[in-house]
Parts: C-alpha cells; sequence; structure tokens
C-alpha cells in the first residue's frame, strides 16, 4: 500500500463516512487516487471532465473535491466557479491537482476569485 500523507487524517475524521470526488481525466491518476482515498475508507465519486465533475458535485454534494486544472469540455477552473454557485457546495473544500506545471497558477485563480 503506498504512504499517504496526514492531508487524510486533517481533512477526514475516522469514524465518519466521507465521500470525496476525483474528478480527473486521466485513467491511471484516477485510480491512483482512487486506492489511496477508499485505503482511507472514504468513498468516491468520479468524473472524467468539468461538466461531469460540476453535475456529480451538485447531485452527491461531496465532502471534498480533488480538481484537474486541465479537464475536457470544462476546464477545473470553471468547474470550481460552478460548483462554488450550487446551493450547499459553496464550502466544500476543492484541491487542485495537476500533472502539468502552468505558470502562475496561483496568480490566475486568486484573479478569478475577486
Amino acid at each position: 500500500m503506498p504512504h499517504t500523507t496526514n492531508t487524510f487524517k486533517i481533512l477526514w475524521r475516522p469514524g465518519t463516512e466521507s465521500r470525496w470526488s476525483c474528478d480527473e481525466d486521466h485513467e491511471d491518476t484516477r485510480s491512483l487516487l482512487r486506492y489511496m482515498i477508499e485505503a482511507n475508507d472514504c468513498s468516491v465519486i468520479e468524473a472524467e471532465d468539468g461538466e461531469q465533475g460540476v453535475n456529480m458535485a451538485e447531485l452527491m454534494v461531496p465532502d471534498l473535491i480533488l480538481m484537474d486544472t486541465s479537464l475536457p469540455r470544462l476546464d477545473g477552473l470553471e468547474a470550481t466557479r460552478r460548483i462554488r454557485r450550487l446551493a450547499g457546495t459553496e464550502r466544500v473544500p476543492i484541491i487542485f491537482i495537476s500533472g502539468l506545471r502552468i505558470r502562475n497558477l496561483g496568480r490566475k485563480l486568486w484573479h478569478r476569485r475577486q
């Protein structure tokens, strides 16, 4: 089993049922994340593109979302903006993940929030 960080302990309390959404278009990355999440007794919702991610967030209201920044059909930034406007998802933590080096991503995220 791969080593899991304390992130799981911070975002999930043992003994509680937790549902995480994994919005990632690459199957191998999704599989690895699913394995790590399920190894910590959390259930996983999967989305292969941004539109699916928004729809699943609206239907299932996950406890946490792992969002790829560069998804097909709707990129992670726009999907996040739409999820934030949905009733019940305004305060769901969203963690951006990416295998790409995106210059100035932090600046882009900050400016889009305002």
